[in-house]
């Protein structure tokens, strides 16, 4: 019990204490920028550019090209490993279901009769 306590605590501080240490690591005097794009806006603001040429945002609509890429091949990925292992293991069992509720209609029809020429 003691083991996890300590293991959670020690956790916990390197989560809070470790974004604190980079914010610290920036030497005085040289500007932090969250990105690169960041960066280079500020780097054209210092030469005389415009301040609209900075502010042009991405689209929204439209996702970046590696993101486009790469959510294509986890697709296709993801596609044909369903199509090769899920579809079967699914038509099976539905195929399984079928003839199950087939026969149990089969059974009732047979019952049904039965019962009718037990009445007559």
């Amino acid at each position: 019990m003691r083991i996890r306590t300590l293991l959670a605590a020690f956790a916990v501080a390197i989560v809070v204490l470790a974004p604190a240490s980079a914010a610290y690591a920036a030497q005085e005097g040289e500007p932090q920028f969250a990105d690169k794009q960041a960066e280079e806006c500020s780097k054209l603001l210092a030469e005389g550019t415009k301040v609209d040429a900075c502010q042009e945002a991405p689209s929204p609509i439209l996702p970046a090209t590696n993101e486009l890429v790469w959510g294509a091949i986890s697709f296709i990925v993801v596609f044909t490993l369903l199509g090769k292992f899920a579809y079967p293991a699914i038509k099976k069992s539905m195929e399984e279901r079928t003839n199950k509720i087939r026969e149990g209609l089969d059974d009732a029809e047979r019952t049904r009769t039965e019962a009718d020429k037990l009445l007559a």
